[in-house]
């Protein structure tokens, strides 16, 4: 049974689908990322505390989307 799921996985992984859809996925990931270090370091230039910065992910408005809109 062992076998059969590594060749199906392995099946899974190197087709050509998954791959395309894992580096979109990535893409997005670093994207989304690199939004928001740039939107927190600006809100932290700005005079906000730093030692609520883990809050500030989920409070703060940015340009592309926000959780507080």
């Amino acid at each position: 049974m062992y076998t059969i799921l590594r060749k199906e996985l392995a099946d899974h992984f190197s087709s050509t689908r998954f791959l395309i859809l894992y580096c979109l996925v990535l893409c997005v990931a670093l994207l989304t990322t690199y939004m928001v270090s740039m939107n927190l370091r600006s809100e932290i230039a700005g005079g906000a505390r730093i030692e609520h910065l883990f809050l500030m992910l989920f409070t703060t408005s940015g340009q592309f989307f926000s959780l507080t809109q």
